[in-house]
């Protein structure tokens, strides 16, 4: 049965005494989870930049997660539980609704890296720039490390920075949704076919931005991302070998992965990895 839809737009914040500088809309998708829910809404709400348009698009939620997000209903600008088609769905409703110049998706669980990092970065650009990205902390269990955002030209690869380390222009996100077609590889796509289209839209910012936890189940599944990347760059037209030749190789390293790997002996290959 589909749980109807509940809407609440908090009219609590006064936005005439807020100070005059571009409004952020910042978006965080979330479904039955409790236990990381508070750790996200704390890390944006106590963000020292103030003006920021805050959204929570969960998906029917049958946990306590609700409990918690009326807890803090009036630092939250607008927020629905309802059923929905996955996370880009999700994420979809979320660009419909924002107000702000530019668009940051902190998901549940993922946290901006400090109280100065959307305060810390410059949004007064060209309008040509629609995608302003940085580097990002990847927490594993007991150890953290940061990536610095990698080269775009290495984008039909693999992602080159983290999502929840970009902020994309509200203009062209709202023009330009997630397709559904696509499960877990759906913001790879838009990237890739901006990058394509006009490489000259995305300018870096020098900071680390968001801190991001992996780990757990559905890191070994992370094949199915591959197969969807890898699908992805023969639709956009990226037929080169050595492109075909690193999604194989990688596919079936992933494959083996989530059928031989377990948790416990993943984390300590990572953990002596970095260590060298």
């Amino acid at each position: 049965m589909i749980a109807p839809t509940v809407m609440f737009n908090s009219s609590k914040k006064n936005r005439e005494n807020r100070p005059n500088k571009t409004l952020i809309t910042v978006i965080t998708i979330v479904f039955n989870d409790e236990k990381n829910i508070e750790r996200t809404i704390q890390s944006v709400i106590n963000q020292t930049y103030k003006n920021i348009d805050y959204i929570i698009i969960d998906g029917g939620s049958t946990d306590k997660t609700l409990d918690i997000i009326h807890k803090y209903e009036e630092k939250i600008d607008y927020w629905i539980t309802e059923n929905d088609k996955g996370i880009y769905d999700a994420m979809n409703k979320g660009i419909s609704l924002a107000r702000g110049e530019w668009i940051n998706f902190m998901n549940s669980g993922d946290i901006f890296f400090d109280k100065e990092t959307i305060a810390k970065i410059n949004f007064d650009r060209d309008k040509n720039i629609n995608v302003l990205y940085g580097d990002a902390e990847t927490e594993y269990t007991g150890f953290s490390k940061i990536y610095k955002a990698g080269n775009l030209r290495d984008l039909p690869y693999s992602m080159q920075f983290s999502h929840q380390s970009a902020f994309f222009r509200t203009a062209y996100h709202q023009q330009n949704l997630f397709t559904l077609k696509y499960k877990f590889a759906s913001d790879f796509y838009l990237i890739l076919q901006l990058f394509i289209n006009n490489p000259d839209s995305f300018a870096e910012v020098p900071i680390v931005i968001s801190s991001v936890s992996v780990g757990g189940i559905s890191d070994k599944k992370t094949y199915l991302s591959v197969y969807e990347r890898w699908l992805i760059v023969k639709e956009l037209g990226i037929e080169e070998f050595s492109v075909n030749t690193y999604y194989f190789g990688l596919l079936i390293r992933q494959i083996i992965k989530s059928l031989f790997v377990n948790d416990s002996l993943l984390n300590w290959y990572r953990a002596f990895k970095l260590k060298k």
